[in-house]
């Protein structure tokens, strides 16, 4: 019988791919517990986590073109998954495929057989995952951490992405009259006025996440490092000498004072897509940046688990998390940490490696899958 203090308190129950990479058909009844698939490269792992990180908005974890996810013997055929989602008050069924409908390529969503925009997702599951590519978030620059962070605040705030979908686009159009020279001052204004409400906005929710994020991964529980983050830039530093509604008036003044410049650049100096977030691994007071790779590694899953954490104090839902050959980067220590923390925050994680025995610990507290040559079979070893 499954301990109910152990069992996760939401996860993916059903999952079915219809002509998705490697998998014609694929059918999966998955319990709530943590889901190990093990088997060798190329089996198809990554392509089951893959479909279910496409449960969230956006283009999931590999980032791929939707007509590259179609199965390559039915080339015309669209693909498609499906999933029931369970938590403690009921199930939700979720679609979502690519429609070829028309020349463009664009993704549906059905939230209970109804069609639904994809960012109505965040307001019902939320998932996070790591990957070997998501090895660079510390390196690649701040776009890729603003990216990150503002993808842990929408599992918060679920109405967060309208803040910065609302931002992006005053911020484009304001561009795009600049670069045509089309210095229309009624227009100018609209956009700057949006601009400047909705970037202070933005920044405040960076602020107060980071402050809560920092706290949540400063503990002498895990064995994965503590570390501090923060959201640096103009309006931050604004934020902390004036009231809200002044910071707006500034940013306003800013924004038409450099229309002229902003023309010729092409964008503007001044705004939360300009912020910096610096992360501090304060096991050794290093900038994650400088970190050896092993320990951007634990670093990254840090992180993770600090977001869990401030989930189960503020959401009634906890994250999915999808690790795709995570373990197999991580020493004894620190992958026995990893799972006891996944057992104790009752997470549904999903898995990946090719080796068995590194899961070994998980035995009778988890689901375990092999898989071989885009076959799914139950059991915990895997026999060539």
């Amino acid at each position: 019988m499954t301990d109910d203090k152990k069992t996760p308190v939401n996860g993916i129950t059903a999952l079915k791919l219809y002509n998705y990479r490697c998998y014609e058909q694929l059918a999966l009844e998955c319990p709530l517990q943590p889901i190990v698939l093990t088997g060798p490269n190329g089996a198809g792992k990554t392509n089951i986590l893959e479909a279910i990180s496409l449960f969230s908005p956006g283009k999931g974890l590999r980032k791929s073109k939707l007509s590259l996810l179609i199965n390559i013997k039915n080339p015309k055929d669209p693909w498609a998954v499906h999933g029931t989602y369970t938590f403690p008050s009921g199930n939700l069924a979720l679609s979502t495929g690519i429609d070829l409908s028309n020349e463009s390529e664009r993704r549906f969503v059905k939230i209970n057989g109804a069609p639904h925009p994809q960012t109505t997702l965040h307001e019902w599951i939320h998932i996070l995952w790591q990957t070997p590519q998501s090895d660079g978030l510390f390196i690649e620059g701040m776009s890729p951490r603003r990216r990150f962070i503002d993808k842990l605040i929408s599992q918060i705030h679920p109405s967060y992405p309208k803040h910065l979908y609302r931002y992006d686009y005053a911020l484009r159009e304001r561009s795009r009259l600049l670069k045509e020279s089309n210095f229309d001052d009624y227009w100018l204004r609209a956009l700057e006025e949006t601009m400047s409400q909705e970037a202070v906005v933005i920044t405040m929710h960076r602020i107060d996440f980071v402050r809560q994020l920092t706290e949540a991964g400063q503990n002498n529980v895990t064995k994965f490092p503590s570390f501090s983050i923060h959201s640096k830039g103009l309006i931050e530093e604004w934020l902390e000498e004036h009231p809200a509604l002044v910071v707006e008036e500034k940013i306003q003044k800013h924004l038409k004072d450099n229309r002229q410049n902003d023309s010729l650049t092409g964008g503007t100096k001044i705004g939360p897509h300009q912020s910096e977030i610096p992360v501090i691994n304060l096991d050794y007071n290093y900038p994650a940046e400088v970190c050896s790779t092993g320990e951007q590694k634990a670093l990254l899953v840090s992180l993770m688990l600090a977001q869990c954490r401030l989930q189960t104090t503020v959401c009634n839902r906890m994250p999915i998390l999808l690790l795709d050959e995570v373990v197999a980067h991580l020493d004894n220590e620190r992958r026995a940490c990893l799972f006891k923390e996944i057992v104790a925050l009752r997470l549904q994680a999903w898995l990946t490696g090719t080796d068995s025995q590194v899961f070994h610990p998980l035995e009778g507290l988890a689901h375990f899958l092999t898989i071989n040559n885009a076959t799914v079979k139950e059991g915990s070893l895997y026999v060539s």
